[in-house]
């Protein structure tokens, strides 16, 4: 979120981690930033009305979740509630360097 945040975007996120999410939004109002990562339950997606152009999903959260209906399920959830476009749609792993887009 920083690096797009310093790139101008206007961004959003969400945790299921405690000590993550607030480590994040430190991180976020240290750069001078009002971007904010909301706490929500695990496997689950933030009750809020944005709409997003694209959505970045890290591939180590996504592998926790448990069983291949239940992801294909939060996929859905996030594409539906929050794409503008639901055509934008990045599954990242900063470990391999591969991006996947869904369009």
């Amino acid at each position: 979120m920083l690096a797009l945040c310093k790139l101008g975007f206007e961004v959003g996120g969400f945790e299921c981690h405690s000590a993550l999410e607030n480590c994040a939004n430190t991180l976020l109002a240290e750069a001078g930033f009002t971007s904010q990562v909301q706490l929500v339950a695990r496997d689950q997606c933030p009750a809020s009305g944005e709409r997003y152009e694209g959505l970045i999903l890290g591939w180590g959260s996504y592998s926790q979740i448990q069983g291949s209906a239940e992801r294909i399920a939060f996929l859905t959830e996030m594409q539906v509630r929050y794409l503008s476009n639901r055509r934008c749609f990045y599954l990242f792993s900063s470990e391999t360097q591969i991006v996947k887009s869904s369009r």
